[in-house]
């Protein structure tokens, strides 16, 4: 039995990666950008679910947030103009399906003679919803997290860069369903800010003098699986509280003016998380978790949740 230690609750879930079929959340858009969407609503197609909103996770990946001429189906080309230089490439690239949770992005970049590159990249555009979020980055025998800083705390530049000689390959990028996993690669790696509400993460190609510039991606959405933890036992007061400072409760004790008799019960979803809100009529009268403090000592000091040895990475409350 593993102890879980609650302030006050009533609602508890669990979430652990499951990599299980996911919705609809890439595409390829114009000019060759690879699009992966994640809307704080779940839906059956978060692609063409319509404008995204603020609270909706958007990631950008290309080559050097530049596009092409042609793009269209799983395929994109044209000539392309590489870094301030202006060095003339003709790029080529694709969308590749692996399978339902996996797609590899690939570019090809060739050049009539070697051109003096001083940098090439793929481009990971992160939107103001992801922005404020902790990244995770495999380094040689450790895993790094990087939080990409809110617009109040860095309006733009660089954050962060992988230590001199070490690189990465891996990246983790938590959405609001699943996380976004980046492999297929190893190269040094760097996080900036473009604006208050854009975050940029760079994986670094090619450099110095070529003809030739290749890269690819496996991009893989690793979505959320949930699991709803029974708090039934360990409930001991009912939402509805009829009389205040009565050491029974409901709720918190504070008389029928302020308690929970209206929450809706059943399974539901909050914050984009799964519970299941127990039925007093159901439960011995009892539904919610009332702890302990100095005003009301009589509620509860501790309760002790059985998760039969599974273990998670998150718990909600």
């Amino acid at each position: 039995m593993k102890k879980v230690s609650l302030l006050f609750g009533c609602l508890a879930a669990a979430m652990a990666l499951h990599a299980s079929e996911p919705a609809n959340w890439a595409e390829l858009a114009p000019r060759g950008t690879l699009r992966v969407v994640n809307r704080l609503d779940p839906v059956e197609n978060h692609i063409t679910g319509g404008k995204i909103s603020a609270t909706d996770d958007e990631v950008l990946i290309d080559f050097m947030d530049a596009g092409v001429e042609k793009a269209a189906g799983t395929s994109f080309e044209g000539a392309f103009a590489l870094g301030k230089e202006k060095a003339p490439f003709y790029l080529k690239g694709a969308v590749t399906k692996k399978s339902a949770s996996e797609l590899s992005y690939s570019v090809q970049l060739t050049a009539d003679t070697p051109q003096e590159v001083k940098e090439s990249f793929f481009s990971i555009r992160l939107n103001r919803a992801i922005v404020g979020r902790e990244i995770g980055f495999s380094l040689p025998g450790y895993r790094h997290n990087v939080t990409v800083p809110s617009a109040q705390a860095q309006a733009n530049g660089w954050v962060w860069s992988s230590p001199a000689g070490q690189v990465a390959d891996k990246i983790f990028i938590p959405l609001m369903h699943g996380t976004l996993e980046l492999s297929g690669f190893s190269a040094p790696v760097m996080v900036c800010k473009y604006s208050p509400n854009v975050g940029n993460i760079r994986i670094y190609l090619d450099k110095g003098k070529t003809d030739k510039i290749a890269g690819e991606l496996t991009v893989a959405f690793r979505p959320w699986s949930e699991t709803r933890l029974d708090l039934s036992k360990a409930a001991n007061v009912a939402f509805a509280d009829e009389a205040a400072d009565d050491g029974k409760g409901g709720w918190t004790d504070q008389g029928p003016e302020n308690d929970m008799r209206l929450l809706p019960l059943g399974p539901a979803v909050y914050g984009n998380v799964g519970f299941n809100v127990l039925d007093p009529a159901r439960n011995n009268g009892k539904s919610a978790l009332a702890f302990a403090n100095p005003a009301r000592a009589y509620f509860l000091k501790e309760a002790a949740i059985s998760l039969d040895g599974a273990r998670f990475d998150y718990l909600y409350l």
